[in-house]
């Protein structure tokens, strides 16, 4: 049976071709057509005067002594290749249709147009006569505004070609990345991570943060928030950053001649204005990509989403330089030909300038400000806000062209959708029991149901996973968020700190309830993420903070579920108090017997032992109760675990870690500083001790 991964992928690589690529506009025909046309309808002495209708290409297209002319013009133009000039009705038609006349014109029609007009055709006259008959263009005009068009139209169609260079970048960016998420995999990373110049990229690189702070937010005063790149995404961002200058930067050619601008600087400013709109175009599909939580990117990459959350963030800052730079530069050349008044009447313009704002607006509600303290808020407004931009850019570009980037965007987020709806649905409400454990943690058990037929593949996670849970209550249904799961005995495990909105809600709910737990049904979705790859590994070190003990547990219990286990297996566990020591006794007691070194820290200043730290619940008649159990429970953790009463030395743990030269891995997971120390402390490591192959895999959840 084929897995249904394998569907799953093959939609989202059917969902990167586009639906229709834009028509070319630098093609031997088309600027045939736009250049004859251009200079017949100049000729301001046709013996033809339609009051009714004033449009630019009205006359060529209805008199037809003037319409002989121009396909005289064209087929002298296309070298009298008769392929080129039948393709060319197509456009004849289209500039007509713009001139509000018929386009109703077959090709016999367009034939008899040129075989009539060429025998009746006389070369332009040079005085001020009315013209009455079909008349042949200078030949040396006739190239050199056909050149002028070609220069136009290659810049809109070397533009195209340019977005897709960007996704090259990116692929190029994920080919990398594959390769060296995926060696890590194999034994073979064991060999590679010693070399010099991998250490030296892995510590330098690759693994550290870019200002000491990943995880955690940067904060600069009251609304100066912000998350900070690793050094590996910094460089990324950077080399797109770079890419993108580049194709902004080159690839012109220009017409000396002045036909169709009346300076060199506007022609320039057209160009440069067009290019940056069609980029700004380009870049739509991938921003919703990497936006999505079912990607084809982490699926076939290993890459985090974090990371990918990272790019999307910044791929749409660059797309908003690209709009302002697009727009500022036609207001500019708007305002230089003294044309603002008619563009700003026409659709599209009007179009352009709403799309501008609604993105300003976009972008300010974006910032990490509104994404920490109004999560909810910025999460539906920035879906609301982009969904109008997608159709007013639809609506600025209905009739020009590039409308295939704005398909495959919304192609691939309503597929994402799609498959977020069917992992919703295939494992239906789930009965799920809460428990609160002291005065702030949250534990959460959900049944698994019985799956006699398979039906239910999606509830089988892997250590490290993460599900997005709803909680089917009238007031908070329509929100989800991540939690990282465990597995144990037929049941879905979680422990989560309330800090707003659901969890927040939640809390409330338990501690109104008498006895501190709650029945709810809940939907789930996912599993999301990857399980680190840890079976090549000699010592196995887990550090955790806070609430983030059930993913790096999930793995001990999974390890050491295995028979002739070769390997040397340690968890570090950093809490406050012991709470979350008691949501998890039944799992931590399971390793009583296996040979794995336990380290609990307590950092709380008042604890000294187990008993001193129960926090009982509202519920009055079971405090007593709660206290006596969890004493006796807790108390037995001390037979097989090494607990100290101060914070751990983060350096001096990960120094003698990487003493040796068995192979380590080091999975972090825990509160924001002590992941970002972590990950700096073992990249340390790395550079430090070139004998030992050292892989850092973080299970941090931040976006």
């Amino acid at each position: 049976m084929i897995p249904f991964q394998f569907y799953h992928i093959l939609l989202w690589l059917i969902c990167l071709f586009p639906f229709k690529v834009s028509a070319k506009h630098d093609t031997l025909e088309h600027v045939s057509v736009l250049g004859c046309s251009f200079y017949l309808a100049m000729i301001n002495t046709w013996d033809f005067n339609n009051t009714e209708n004033t449009r630019f290409y009205n006359t060529i297209c209805t008199y037809q002594p003037a319409f002989e002319s121009w396909a005289i013009c064209v087929y002298d133009s296309v070298n009298r290749d008769n392929t080129t000039f039948e393709k060319s009705l197509y456009q004849i038609q289209l500039q007509c249709h713009c001139a509000n006349s018929s386009n109703s014109l077959s090709l016999q029609n367009y034939y008899d147009a040129l075989n009539n007009g060429s025998i009746y055709a006389r070369p332009e006259p040079t005085n001020n006569g009315k013209i009455n008959f079909p008349i042949h263009i200078n030949d040396t005009i006739r190239n050199q505004i056909i050149f002028a068009y070609h220069t136009y139209g290659r810049n809109l169609d070397i533009s195209n070609r340019y977005g897709a260079y960007i996704y090259i970048y990116f692929i190029f960016v994920l080919v990398v990345a594959t390769f060296l998420n995926y060696s890590q995999y194999t034994a073979f990373s064991n060999t590679l991570f010693k070399y010099k110049l991998i250490r030296w990229t892995r510590g330098r690189l690759i693994i550290p943060t870019l200002l000491k702070q990943h995880a955690d937010y940067f904060v600069k005063g009251k609304y100066i928030i912000a998350l900070i790149p690793t050094r590996s995404e910094a460089l990324i961002i950077s080399g797109y950053i770079l890419h993108h200058i580049y194709l902004l930067s080159v690839g012109y050619e220009f017409d000396s001649q002045g036909y169709l601008f009346p300076s060199m600087r506007l022609q320039k400013l057209r160009f440069f204005a067009d290019r940056a709109g069609i980029l700004a175009f380009a870049n739509f599909p991938l921003i919703i990509l990497l936006s999505t939580r079912n990607t084809i990117c982490e699926y076939l990459t290993d890459v985090k989403y974090s990371s990918l959350i990272m790019f999307h963030k910044w791929i749409g800052r660059i797309m908003f330089i690209d709009v302002i730079l697009h727009g500022g530069a036609y207001l500019v050349y708007a305002m230089m030909t003294k044309s603002f008044g008619t563009s700003s009447k026409q659709a599209y313009y009007k179009f352009g300038i709403l799309a501008c704002f609604i993105l300003l607006v976009l972008v300010v509600f974006s910032f990490g400000y509104f994404r920490r303290y109004y999560y909810e808020t910025f999460l539906y407004g920035h879906i609301i806000l982009a969904i109008w931009f997608f159709y007013i850019c639809w609506k600025h570009v209905e009739n020009l062209g590039w409308k295939e980037w704005i398909y495959s965007a919304i192609f691939i987020w309503v597929l994402e959708r799609a498959i977020r709806w069917f992992r919703l649905l295939n494992s239906g409400l789930l009965n799920a029991h809460l428990q609160l454990i002291g005065d702030d943690l949250i534990k959460i058990s959900i049944d698994k149901p019985k799956d006699h037929f398979g039906l239910h593949f999606y509830l089988n996670s892997k250590p490290g996973q993460y599900y997005f849970i709803y909680f089917i209550h009238p007031m908070i249904f329509w929100q989800s968020h991540p939690f990282s799961v465990m597995n144990f005995d037929r049941k879905i495990v979680m422990v989560i700190k309330p800090k707003g909105g659901v969890t927040k809600y939640l809390q409330k709910m338990l501690k109104k309830s008498y006895t501190g737990e709650l029945d709810i049904k809940v939907g789930i979705e996912g599993p999301y993420g990857t399980s680190a790859p840890l079976h090549h590994s000699n010592d196995i070190a887990f550090l955790t903070g806070g609430s983030g003990l059930p993913g790096p547990l999930s793995h001990i219990l999974n390890l050491t579920s295995k028979q002739n286990l070769h390997c040397n297996i340690s968890l570090y566990t950093v809490v406050r108090d012991i709470n979350i020591l008691h949501a998890f006794k039944e799992e931590l007691f399971k390793l009583q017997e296996s040979s794995v070194n336990i380290y609990l820290f307590i950092t709380h200043p008042n604890v000294t032992n187990f008993g001193n730290n129960i926090s009982p619940t509202s519920s009055g008649s079971n405090c007593q109760t709660a206290l006596l159990s969890s004493n006796k429970d807790l108390e037995h953790l001390e037979t097989f675990c090494t607990i100290y009463y101060h914070r751990p030395n983060i350096p001096q743990i990960i120094s003698k870690l990487a003493k040796g030269n068995s192979s380590l891995s080091i999975i972090c997971c825990g509160p924001p500083p002590f992941v970002d120390v972590t990950r700096n402390f073992t990249a340390e490591a790395i550079l430090q001790n070139k004998n030992k192959s050292i892989n850092y895999f973080e299970e941090f959840q931040c976006w």
